[in-house]
């Protein structure tokens, strides 16, 4: 009964470390991503993100390769261009109820504006992302009553 217990506990603590080391191998991955995928659904072009690169000990997060497309109709095909941005936060900060971001590094940060008429890609692009916010807005309730 011992033994059969003793060799349950094994492979559970094997399967919890591989499960572990699956995880932290992958983790830039699911990053990268998830970045790509939430930016393009927020800003309704397609975002791309060559790198993340995640260090939990020592509190850093480097993203590298951004690029947000630009809305139809523009020249450039791209509104958005990093070469690299790294953040750095306090770790104890983690455990509290304020995040402390110590540092924020931004290289080679391109921001295209064209120009489309009487309106340009940058206006156009706050006009979709407000239309985006309406729509998902939360509705009133019945009583007129708001949470404040």
């Amino acid at each position: 009964m011992h033994k059969n217990l003793r060799q349950a506990l094994v492979y559970l603590i094997l399967l919890l470390i591989v499960l572990t080391a699956a995880i932290w191998f992958s983790i830039n991955g699911i990053i990268r991503s998830e970045i790509q995928s939430q930016a393009t659904a927020a800003l309704g072009v397609k975002t791309t993100l060559a790198d993340a690169n995640l260090s939990i000990l020592a509190g850093n997060l480097t993203l590298t390769g951004l690029t947000v497309d630009n809305l139809q109709g523009y020249a450039d095909p791209h509104l958005l261009t990093m070469q690299s941005c790294g953040a750095t936060v306090n770790l104890h900060s983690l455990l509290t109820k304020t995040v402390v971001v110590q540092l924020i590094n931004i290289n080679g940060l391109h921001i295209s504006m064209d120009q489309n008429g009487l309106s340009n890609n940058l206006l156009a692009e706050i006009n979709h992302l407000k239309k985006q916010q309406r729509s998902v807005a939360p509705k009133s309730s019945a009583g007129g009553n708001q949470p404040s």
